[in-house]
């Protein structure tokens, strides 16, 4: 009896450990975005994010969030940021790649105007490959940014996966693309 009490104190412990780090992970998360709202440099639209990867460091404790900036669930190339947090809960470095006005840059339709499979065709053909098989849909996962893996078409080496993604073009843009 002693054995499993003590047993699920320390499971409920533990669990109570994370539920406060987790709490602790949003918090920074939600400063670091309002230090750049409140600086004006980006708009309260602009902050449409998702968790990329998390992990922790071994050696120091330290937490590093990758996260990156979306526009209704489609993710903005090159947004990548991340936030490294130290075992007190204190922010130890934050990088922030997210475009401001992000939502007024959108450019042209919010569908796509070829398909994944076309996009696969233009890249080979803008690299002068020849696709020796067909490409076909093996999985398509849906949702907003239409995540979907389809064949290697005997130009890969595995299948190929496709989601949508705006990408900020050279008039400063963003334009839905095939990543």
């Amino acid at each position: 009896m002693r054995k499993s009490t003590f047993g699920l104190t320390l499971l409920v412990m533990s669990l109570f450990g994370m539920c406060l780090n987790a709490q602790n992970f949003s918090q920074n998360l939600n400063k670091h975005f309002e230090h750049y709202l409140e600086q004006n440099e980006l708009k309260p639209q602009d902050v449409q994010w998702k968790i990329t990867n998390e992990n922790t460091s071994q050696l120091s404790g330290v937490v590093n969030i990758y996260f990156t900036q979306e526009i209704n669930g489609i993710q903005i190339y090159g947004t990548e940021s991340s936030i490294h947090i130290l075992q007190n809960g204190t922010t130890l470095r934050s990088n922030n790649r997210f475009i401001k006005n992000s939502v007024e840059k959108v450019s042209g339709s919010n569908a796509p105007s070829i398909s994944a499979q076309q996009a696969i065709f233009n890249a080979a053909d803008q690299l002068n490959y020849s696709i020796p098989e067909s490409i076909y849909i093996i999985d398509n996962q849906g949702g907003a940014d239409q995540r979907t893996i389809l064949s290697d078409g005997g130009i890969s080496l595995s299948n190929i996966p496709a989601k949508l993604v705006y990408h900020i073009n050279e008039n400063n843009d963003l334009k839905l693309a095939w990543d």
